[in-house]
């Protein structure tokens, strides 16, 4: 019920909302006017107006709705007259504010009307940002009824009720840019050359005009009921109604759109829709006809589209143009009484048919015939028909796995999502997707492979012009593009170096596999002619995706982009592999990436056309382009024989080499970093290897070496203090402003004397912290020798000049306390107890595992203080034993997730029933079982004696003795020991003194009664208390049971009836009382 009022209160909130402001404030103050002077002042000032007596005038008059004034103007059943005539003086003008004109009076007589013939005009919107509503009432004029100024922006028309009556021109008159018409009511008529007239010069969302109800009537003139003209989008649905006796219902002309959804468009004696000059009609729905003998429903001119997918057309000749440019894949064909044939307009490849009807639906395949895609429900045979029919914002969805022997094209600007729904799509040699223009989302799982790799599955071209978004491209996360290269991006060669505007982002997974030749690729390809670095460049996005290369680079960026990796997986596995190499353009490496090369040794090879690297992670090598290129490592992984290798293998001069910039602020090096030309580009990062001081910034003085960072030790700090700082225990620090300049490479070993030795290389003069190690259980570190005996303290600095080993000195120091410690590591999904948690050597210790829900312990170990694992035994109980050795152990445990049961036990009980999770819960906690056979039962009744032995199984099954209080409960049967427990703690007092009802079908009345008194005996906060007397049938829950039902609604347990009622001497299911249960446990039983 709860619910049920918060949905009626928002749809409530949602009409009101359409409401202006200033009409819901129309209930709080009037100011009554009643002539020509007080209008003016009341339009000035603003707020709501209402009309007391007819005003009429002659003269020009100052009716100005000024900047950010609102106005609702209450006609009252009165007349606005003005006669006076003067070109374009129109009697109300709105600049910058908000006009509502209404009529609340009982009959809605209310009007505005210019009655100069020849001037007649009625209300303009001026400014910027005006708007205009009509609820009620009439404007009548001669000229333009409401018109939107050519230089206004922003403006609107709200049209919901009344009448627009112009006797010699348009009634709206739709101009400006950035406006919007809403047309949901109300009756519009016109004896003018055009009905309503649409036209900004400007793109087709200049003007969005959409009319879902009302009527417009055009009785004379042949522009038409709508003339839509150079910049605009007109839709027309719900219940509107466009009708012209005289001409066209809609002209469509110059560069606009117009869409059918549904109403009615009709024509008496010409075309019902005219679509010229590079303009486009999509129809879906609604009723568009003519009973012209000679002008089709819809006429099709130069450069235009039409899109039919649905609605009844009608017409001695329904469509008149060229076959390609009109698209029939659905809606009724008819002149009235036949079918008319449209079939020739069916896309090529499309598995449809027309009855007898008129009607075009799909058709099952013949044979030899497989459906491979579908578009909005339409099957296609191949999957190049299939997205080469798609309009802009279609999906094409995959139905089987298929093979293209020829490229598809996408060139005119169209955005496309390609959902692979499961399926691959193999292409012929060289044969691939080439996206030269528009927009192409590739999502669902599948993969798109080049059965003969060349080039690659998908090739994306750029633009001449300089434009933003001309190419774009989105590969989803469960999509697999495979071929010599995965993602293939080039420039047009009719467009030079330019490949302005376009956009590639990658989620999924790109792989290149060896060509035809046996030659290597690269999983993402950017072709070296891409020279253009200003502008709209190509820009490219890796996000969570994996780049798989067989044999060459994982990336090769050759031409200019700019190019962001973030958490992606990079790998070329083959050998001599590089896994990125830049040649040109901005490439910044973020977050979890990692990029992975062959391990062998860095090679340099000088190419011109090709890929200049072998064995590095990420390979920095200026080409004879000579063009820009930018690294930003901000984070990652780059593994491989070089981890970064920034080289000159053509040779190019300073002026060209400072053009590379390279920055490295985060991640992690696993091979060689090296660069033949940049300097100090190192702020921060971990390196497998000691770091040449020329690669770091100037502000870098100290070297941390990391014990625990096995892969990468080495990182540097701003000074010695900070790297001290971020030291562990065994760590070593050098201070680099101490190593003299050219200084040979001499070796430090440190002999931990637990088995564990580090060795270094350090230059010669470095200074060393030696660390200071931590205590291992009683053994306690007293220091360092060096191989002559030398002894030092820990945290002593050292100056490194020649081959030096350190040996740590221990000394073990028996404990006071006999009792050796016992510590339970850290785990997650569980917990372990020990008892005791200190003991002797040689006493036993029992550990108690303790599995979160839903987990259950997979190993349990016990290692000593060496590290050595201590022998444990299992036992029946759960728990598991071991013997204490001589000093402190460690305890770990490791939990694991167990699946979780579900209720497949009853087979009528399915996993979309709206009882499921409670039916399950019930199971689950061994509330409920089932009937038998497999059956849960959900819609049977329940008894009194089944609810309260729930309880009884809720409470634990307390053993109880004593007397049963009820003549008709039998002793020995399965409720005995439930309704005796129940009677003693007051849960239930029987329906007589002596009588319980075991049998009897549980009402919901009863059922709330009885959780109530249970959870008072529990102690449980039964406080809470709802108002019944929103319910119709409140007055029918019985006395006893009201508190016990108000307690049960305020808690949520009980929620009202799909018919809004309690229906509380109804019988509870087996389902109603699962969920109750559900939540009774889960909400008040905490």
């Amino acid at each position: 019920m709860k619910r049920k009022f918060f949905a009626a209160f928002l749809s409530l909130c949602m009409v009101m909302s359409l409401v202006p402001m200033t009409a819901l404030a129309a209930e709080e103050s009037w100011e009554e006017v009643s002539t020509a002077t007080g209008l003016s002042s009341a339009l000035a000032a603003g707020g709501n107006i209402k009309l007391t007596e007819n005003i009429t005038v002659t003269e020009a008059q100052a009716w100005t709705v000024g900047n950010s004034v609102n106005v609702v103007l209450d006609l009252n059943n009165h007349t606005i007259s003005s006669s006076y005539a003067a070109t374009n003086n129109y009697i109300m003008v709105i600049n910058g504010g908000s006009l509502t004109v209404t009529d609340n009076s009982a009959e809605k007589g209310g009007k505005i009307e210019a009655t100069d013939s020849s001037y007649g005009y009625g209300i303009q919107l001026k400014g910027n940002n005006s708007s205009f509503s009509l609820l009620s009432g009439t404007i009548t004029t001669t000229q333009e009824t409401v018109d939107i100024h050519s230089s206004a922006s922003g403006c609107s028309i709200a049209i919901s009720g009344g009448r627009l009556i112009s006797t010699d021109d348009s009634v709206l008159c739709v101009r400006g840019s950035d406006t919007k018409v809403n047309i949901t009511g109300g009756d519009l008529e016109s004896e003018g050359r055009t009905g309503v007239y649409i036209s900004n010069y400007g793109d087709p969302d200049s003007i969005v005009f959409n009319m879902t109800g009302g009527k417009l009537t055009h009785t004379s003139g042949m522009s038409g009921a709508i003339q839509l003209y150079k910049g605009a989008t007109l839709t027309i649905g719900g219940t509107a109604e466009i009708t012209s006796a005289s001409s066209y219902a809609v002209q469509v002309q110059e560069n606009t759109i117009l869409n059918v959804q549904g109403g009615t468009v009709s024509s008496e004696k010409s075309c019902a829709i005219s679509v010229s000059d590079e303009s486009a009609v999509n129809v879906s729905g609604g009723e568009i006809q003519t009973t012209s003998t000679y002008a089709p429903a819809i006429q099709i001119g130069t450069n235009s589209n039409a899109t039919i997918s649905g609605g009844t057309i009608t017409g001695k000749k329904v469509l008149a143009g060229d076959k390609e440019d009109i698209t029939v894949t659905g809606g009724t064909f008819t002149d009235g009484k036949t079918q008319v044939d449209v079939r020739k307009y069916f896309p090529e490849g499309a598995i449809l048919t027309q009855d007898t009807t008129g009607a075009v639906t799909p058709r099952d395949p013949v044979e030899g015939e497989t459906i491979i895609a579908e578009v909005n429900s339409v099957p296609y045979n191949s999957i190049k028909n299939a997205i080469n029919a798609a309009q802009d914002g279609d999906t094409v969805v995959l139905k089987a796995t298929s093979t293209s022997d020829d490229s598809i094209v996408i060139s005119d600007g169209r955005s496309i999502k390609l959902d692979m729904n499961g399926f691959d799509i193999e292409f012929a040699y060289q044969k691939n997707i080439s996206l030269y223009h528009g927009k192409l989302n590739i999502t669902g799982k599948g993969t798109l492979y080049e059965k003969s790799p060349w080039f690659g599955p998908v090739m994306i071209y750029g633009a001449k012009e300089n434009v933003p978004n001309y190419s774009v491209v989105t590969i989803g996360e469960d999509v697999t593009l495979q071929g010599w290269s995965g993602l293939f991006i080039d420039q047009h060669n009719e467009h030079g170096a330019q490949a302005y505007g376009i956009v590639a982002t990658i989620y999924g997974t790109l792989e290149s596999v060896k060509d035809t030749s046996g030659a290597g690729g690269h999983a993402l390809y950017i072709n070296g002619t891409i020279k253009e670095t200003t502008g709209n460049v190509p820009k490219i996005t890796l996000n969570g995706a994996t780049l798989k290369t067989q044999l060459g680079n994982g990336m090769y960026l050759a031409g200019y982009a700019d190019t962001t990796i973030v958490d992606s997986t990079i790998t070329s596995s083959g050998k001599d592999s590089t896994g990125i190499e830049i040649r040109a353009g901005k490439l910044t490496i973020k977050g979890n990436t990692t990029v992975t090369a062959s391990k062998g040794k860095v090679e340099v090879r000088p190419n011109g056309n090709g890929s200049t690297s072998a064995n590095v992670a990420l390979a920095v090598a200026q080409h004879t382009t000579g063009l820009p290129i930018e690294l930003h490592v901000e984070g990652g992984t780059f593994i491989g024989g070089g981890a970064l290798n920034e080289m000159n293998p053509e040779k190019n001069d300073s002026s060209v080499i400072d053009k590379v910039t390279l920055d490295v602020s985060g991640g992690n090096f696993i091979g060689i970093v090296n660069s033949e030309d940049v300097e100090k580009f190192i702020s921060r990062g971990n390196f497998s290897n000691s770091v040449n001081q020329v690669y770091l910034d100037d502000n870098l003085t100290a070297e941390l070496y990391s014990l625990r960072n096995t892969e990468a030790p080495y990182s540097y700090y701003h000074t010695v203090d900070a790297a001290q700082a971020a030291a562990q225990p065994g760590d070593i620090v050098t201070d680099l402003s101490q190593v003299s300049t050219g200084a040979q490479d001499v070796t430090v070993t440190f002999n931990y004397g637990n088995g564990t030795t580090i060795v270094q290389s350090v230059s010669s003069g470095a200074t060393t912290i030696l660390p200071t190690l931590n205590d291992r259980g009683y053994n306690h570190f007293v220091g360092w020798t060096d191989q002559a005996g030398k002894h030092y303290d820990g945290g002593e600095t050292v100056t490194i000049t020649a081959n030096t080993t350190f040996t740590a000195q221990w000394s073990y120091i028996p404990p006071a306390n006999p009792n050796y410690k016992i510590t339970v590591g850290a785990m997650e999904n569980g917990t372990v107890t020990a008892n005791p948690t200190a003991a002797k050597a040689g006493a036993t210790v029992t550990l108690t595992p303790v599995p979160d829900e839903g987990y259950a312990l997979s190993t349990l170990t016990v290692t000593d203080r060496f590290g050595d694992a201590v022998r444990v035994t299992e036992n029946s109980d759960g728990t598991y034993t071991f013997t204490m050795p001589n000093g402190q152990v460690t305890v770990n445990a490791t939990f694991v997730e167990t699946e979780e049961p579900v209720a497949e036990p009853f087979i009528d009980v399915a996993e979309g029933d709206w009882f499921y999770d409670a039916v399950v819960y019930a199971y689950q906690n061994e509330l409920m079982d089932g009937v038998g056979g497999n059956r849960f039962a959900p819609n049977s009744e329940t008894t009194r004696a089944q609810l309260v032995t729930i309880l009884y199984r809720l409470e634990g099954q307390p053993a109880v003795s004593g007397d049963l209080p009820f003549t008709d409960v039998e002793t020995g049967t399965w409720y005995t020991d439930a309704i005796l427990w129940a009677a003693q703690n007051n849960i239930v007092n029987g329906v007589s003194d002596t009588e319980f009802a075991p049998g009897d079908d549980l009402t919901r009345q009863q059922l709330v009664t009885i959780l109530y008194r249970y959870a008072e005996a529990k102690g449980y906060d039964v406080s809470a208390s709802a108002d019944l007397s929103g319910y119709p049938d409140a007055d029918q829950v019985q006395d006893y049971a009201q508190p016990a039902m108000a307690w049960a609604v305020a808690e949520n347990i009980i929620q009202g009836m799909e018919d809004g009622t309690l229906k509380s001497a109804g019988n509870a299911s087996r389902a109603q009382i699962a969920t109750i249960l559900m939540r009774f446990c889960e909400d008040v039983a905490q």
